[in-house]
């Protein structure tokens, strides 16, 4: 998706699940903010890259593994430097069936490897939204060039195509919009929405923010 639209895989552990909705001239992209497992496995598609991980263990740091109990921005008990994972044989489907940007798109550069960038990048298999975790040492990493302006580039080709753009560090989202970004921030469960309302003054993108649901 990232530059060319070329990444067709879903595999991801950490992803959310995204609504679309359209009212007369304004269209509604709700993404819930939850968990989702994406049980299938396209492993072919890094054949595209011939990349492997190497010395890359980023997500084993960033991104929550729920089967391990382990949050995301703190490293896996299971990881070992300079060695890889401790239970690689046993790691959970949601480790096993990930595969990040960098490993799946032949146009992104080795500076958009996780350990140059400092972040994540992975795309989400339900909405196809871009999801950007970044190394928790290094939060403003995605902000430097020459990732920033293609990031942006990148949103707002997605917005048209009702998809979003996110930052996520903790429970702050910054959401990348075409004339700013835009941080919220969202316990689990709850839901942000991006309206696109087209006038002949321009075009308007708002956000909102609904709480989780409480049950009785």
């Amino acid at each position: 998706m990232l530059m060319t639209s070329v990444n067709k895989a879903s595999n991801w552990n950490n992803i959310y699940c995204g609504n679309l909705a359209c009212v007369g001239d304004e269209h509604t992209i709700k993404i819930e903010i939850e968990i989702v497992r994406d049980r299938r496995c396209e492993m072919a598609v890094a054949q595209v890259t011939a990349r492997s991980c190497g010395d890359c263990m980023m997500c084993c740091k960033l991104l929550s593994i729920e089967e391990l109990e382990k949050p995301a921005g703190i490293w896996c008990r299971h990881a070992r430097s300079g060695q890889g994972c401790g239970i690689y044989k046993d790691r959970p489907n949601a480790c096993s069936h990930f595969l990040c940007e960098w490993m799946t798109n032949p146009n992104l550069g080795q500076n958009w490897k996780p350990t140059s960038a400092k972040f994540v990048i992975f795309t989400s298999s339900i909405d196809q939204s871009l999801n950007i975790c970044p190394d928790t040492g290094y939060p403003n990493a995605w902000r430097q060039e020459p990732y920033y302006s293609v990031l942006k580039e990148t949103a707002a080709r997605l917005i048209e195509q009702k998809k979003i753009t996110r930052v996520t560090v903790g429970e702050m989202n910054t959401v990348l919009l075409p004339d700013r970004d835009e941080v919220v921030r969202c316990r689990p469960g709850s839901q942000i929405t991006v309206i696109v309302t087209n006038s002949s003054a321009g075009t308007r993108y708002d956000l909102k923010v609904e709480p989780p649901l409480t049950h009785r």
